[in-house]
């Protein structure tokens, strides 16, 4: 249902913002306005780091994109590449929803060939949602100056009561 998607992405977005928040960073956020469901399909959150006494090179900025249709998934595979490309300082985590795992390969596969010089982190996390079983996968790749370096997959899954659950693949 659209309206829990859209109280999901809220939630999301409250923890990610008192995250950084809690750690020390100002954060900027595009404003998903209340019942407006329309803005759930490209949502940032930008961590700064504001304490000017440290020196620059060791400022740490993070931004967080989060795209919810899957139609979407080489779109904003490439528009990460080039938020890298404008700014190869920062850190980025993409979250987003995509058909298989076959089509995650592919995505990997075009950061992991990508020509960008790419100095900071990466973590590339995609969900594939089995609506039959009502079960979502999650799985999370970490790119280390832009190379995978880390993976891990997570299921979440609805138990005989109806309980939500959440358990790491072996």
């Amino acid at each position: 249902k659209e309206s829990d998607k859209f109280e999901v992405v809220k939630r999301e977005n409250k923890y990610f913002i008192m995250l950084g928040q809690l750690l020390g960073y100002s954060v900027i956020s595009k404003v998903i306005k209340e019942n407006q469901p329309k803005h759930l399909n490209n949502v940032e959150i930008e961590w700064k780091n504001d304490d000017f006494n440290k020196l620059s090179d060791n400022i740490n900025e993070l931004q967080l994109f989060r795209e919810f249709d899957l139609i979407n998934d080489l779109l904003s595979v490439q528009n990460l590449l080039e938020k890298i490309k404008e700014d190869p300082n920062k850190m980025y985590i993409q979250i987003l929803e995509t058909s298989s795992s076959t089509r995650i390969d592919y995505l990997n596969n075009i950061v992991n060939t990508s020509q960008l010089k790419i100095e900071k982190d990466i973590l590339l996390i995609y969900i594939i949602r089995d609506i039959l079983n009502n079960t979502n996968y999650y799985s999370a790749y970490l790119f280390e100056k832009g190379k995978m370096s880390k993976s891990k997959i997570g299921i979440c899954y609805y138990d005989a009561i109806g309980d939500m659950k959440a358990k790491f693949k072996s």
